[in-house]
Order: structure tokens, then sequence, then C-alpha cells
């Protein structure tokens, strides 16, 4: 089993207001770091584990819905959900994640997690 243990969910920014995040503000953020943003239904053709990816669950036609993360063979969804099926497709299957909810659902601070 590639799950870790579920824990309870909060909104990080409880009391404050935080913005969603577009995606050129995700990698100011990451600076530094082997970034790459990719919409869900743009994904590239393979993944390099040296690098971190940042994906957005929404098409590029959309304006965005919730991002999520991957690196060295482990995924992360705020929400504590399993990969997205196109990127569970890419990598083969199999893929480690957690299943910790660290932002509830009707918060939009997914971009500060990744």
């Amino acid at each position: 089993n590639n799950r870790a243990k579920r824990g309870g969910g909060n909104c990080v920014g409880k009391g404050m207001v935080l913005k969603p995040l577009k995606g050129y503000e995700i990698l100011d953020m990451l600076k530094g770091l082997y970034v790459e943003i990719y919409m869900r239904d743009q994904l590239p053709k393979s993944i390099d584990p040296k690098k971190y990816y940042v994906f957005n669950l929404d098409d590029a036609s959309g304006t965005g819905t919730h991002w999520v993360g991957y690196h060295d063979g482990m995924y992360f969804d705020s929400f504590g959900m399993p990969p997205f099926e196109e990127l569970d497709k890419l990598l083969g299957g199999d893929i480690a994640y957690c299943e910790n909810r660290l932002q509830d659902m009707k918060c939009a601070s997914c971009g500060y997690f990744v």
C-alpha cells in the first residue's frame, strides 16, 4: 500500500484571506528548484525524477481548479487524494501518495502547499 496515514483537515490561512495562486506565482515561490508546471491535459511525455512538477487539475482551456505536486516518486494533493488518472497512466500506476488532508475543501490555498 502506497498510502500514508490519513489525518484531519484544516484550512491554512483560516481567518485570513489567501488568494488562489497562478502558475507564475508558484514558480516564483519555488525559485531555485527545477520546477515545471502543467495542466492535466498537457502533461509532459515523460517525468524527470530530478524535477519538481506542479499540475493543475483543470484543462488548459479552463482557469484552473486545484494545484497538486509530484517529485521523486511521491504525489502530493493537499486534499489527500490519490493521483489523477492521466498522471497515474503516465507513471504506470502504483504511485506513492500522502492521504493526509491538509486543506479544507472550502479553502483556495492549494497553491501554497505545492
